[in-house]
């Protein structure tokens, strides 16, 4: 089973291959078809949201440590970009920080900064 996350923006693509490698019972590669995701949320982004603001969310992002983490961090922030994106990923790192702290143990720092910043990104509500 696939958990797929798709932000189309409008590129006329009318179908997606799946997998390089993967053949179906036909020999063929598995290809989507587009109208077949109907059902799929998609939000245009303004080129103009793209900004140095967002570039930097995401280098912070894809410097977390752990892949689970980023994975989430990501789930939690779509349809947030720009300055807001940059703010909530620099408050996630603040309670990565304070959990850290927080933990007497020094075996369960790390655990337990990841903890705190994960439920808080959960928990919060941005929009």
């Amino acid at each position: 089973m696939f958990n797929v996350q798709l932000v189309i923006k409008e590129l006329g693509i009318d179908e997606i291959n799946l997998s390089p490698s993967a053949k179906d019972a036909k020999g063929a590669n598995p290809k989507l078809k587009v109208s077949t995701i109907s059902t799929v949320s998609t939000t245009h982004v303004p080129e103009n949201h793209v900004s140095s603001s967002q570039e930097k969310a995401e280098r912070l992002i894809d410097s977390i440590q752990y892949r689970d983490d980023r994975v989430f961090v990501r789930q939690c922030l779509i349809g947030i970009y720009g300055t807001k994106r940059l703010g909530i990923v620099n408050k996630y790192f603040e309670q990565l920080q304070l959990g850290s702290e927080a933990e007497p143990n020094k075996v369960k720092k790390d655990n337990a900064g990841r903890y705190r910043a994960n439920v808080w990104i959960r928990e919060e509500k941005f929009n």
